[in-house]
């Protein structure tokens, strides 16, 4: 959530950093589905095991009326050359998507199919994520479309630490809408299935695409915790899904916890969730929480009484995150992290993370002097 530089180094270094992070994720080359232990992996058409690093792009798609980030295709061909990366989570908007009710701007898509069509001519693996903070841009955020929103003219006042804009009336008047916890004038979580649905029916073959990330830290209004993740947030899960597997059998569905709770380490209640296309090894449903230990989150470093915290939740979210990804029978994908490798000491830090079986995506591209893995300690 939080949009904090942690700083910037020399090129060198911040490349070196990068290299090292890539050789503790581990290797990319392809493997047995299952580790081991039981852990899954997440798989390719054919079967074969993937461990992805990559970006995510961009925050730009946020703010810009188009949706889109500032990339052109010579930023991707640089993101391929300097960081040697496969994978990139490619925010989208929903605004942009479904810019009035039932009416889809194939246009954007079209777009959108582009920027995928630049990484897939280099190898890389796109998970398109719906993004939103904040639930959409007529409360202060980023996401939803206008007529989506409905806050009831209740206010959102700006706020220094911008994530403090989630607890303001109108924020959470239009979230409680959305999920249902209020009556809403028409059923958003319809629309939002259904968005995904024409989504994934235009890149349902596209072969560079792996997946798609229904809501980025997803948030309750006024429903937090495990009622949230077990009630609301699971029923649209289970929508939208059973939506997109009627236009796309075979891509990976990736489902993210409530963020409030999760980031910091502690436990998840996302039940279950079925995927149409089989149990077991054949269903494609995948676990994507977001790490963001809150010591480093407020911008502290790992030193003192600060690196004891990140310690512990280090500790706690791994044993999190086994036990959600045990039950929800998924491997697991780190779409984002705020560990800010680039200070060299946070890079102790990792190898408590894992191991097991992981795709790990960060760093936030803000314009042309990137992609900087001096920036990787900032919030997407």
């Amino acid at each position: 959530m939080r949009l904090r530089a942690i700083g910037r180094t020399a090129a060198g270094a911040a490349l070196a950093v990068a290299a090292t992070l890539l050789v503790v994720v581990g290797p990319a080359e392809a493997g047995p589905a299952h580790t081991a232990t039981g852990h899954r992996w997440i798989t390719d058409d054919q079967g074969r095991a993937l461990v992805l690093t990559g970006l995510n792009t961009a925050s730009s798609a946020k703010s810009r009326p188009d949706g889109l980030p500032w990339i052109k295709e010579a930023d991707v061909q640089r993101e391929s050359d300097v960081l040697g990366s496969g994978f990139v989570r490619f925010l989208i908007q929903w605004r942009n998507v479904e810019p009035r009710p039932g009416e889809y701007d194939d246009g954007y898509l079209a777009q959108v199919a582009e920027r995928v069509r630049w990484y897939g001519a280099r190898g890389y693996r796109v998970m398109l994520d719906l993004h939103q903070d904040v639930y959409g841009p007529k409360v202060k955020g980023n996401g939803a479309p206008e007529w989506a929103t409905e806050n009831e003219g209740l206010p959102v006042a700006e706020q220094g630490q911008w994530e403090l804009k989630y607890i303001e009336p109108g924020t959470v008047r239009a979230f409680d809408n959305f999920w249902g916890t209020r009556t809403a004038s028409r059923d958003l979580r319809a629309h939002y299935a259904a968005a995904w649905a024409h989504v994934a029916a235009r890149f349902a073959d596209d072969p560079a695409v792996l997946g798609y990330d229904l809501m980025n830290e997803p948030f309750g209004g006024s429903v937090q915790g495990p009622a949230f993740e077990a009630g609301p947030l699971a029923a649209l899960y289970r929508q939208t899904i059973a939506a997109i597997r009627k236009v796309d059998h075979d891509s990976w569905i990736f489902v993210e916890p409530e963020a409030v709770s999760t980031n910091w380490g502690l436990p998840s209640a996302l039940p279950y969730l079925t995927d149409p296309r089989g149990d077991g090894p054949e269903a494609r449903i995948a676990y994507a929480p977001h790490l963001y230990p809150l010591a480093m989150d407020l911008g502290g470093g790992y030193t003192g009484d600060a690196e004891k915290w990140v310690d512990r939740t280090l500790t706690s979210w791994r044993e999190q995150t086994e036990k959600t990804a045990e039950r929800l029978g998924a491997p697991v994908l780190i779409g984002e992290y705020g560990l800010a490798p680039a200070c060299p000491a946070h890079c102790a830090t990792w190898p408590r993370c894992g191991p097991w079986p992981t795709t790990w995506a960060r760093a936030r591209r803000t314009g042309p002097t990137t992609p900087d893995p001096g920036l990787l300690g900032t919030r997407t």
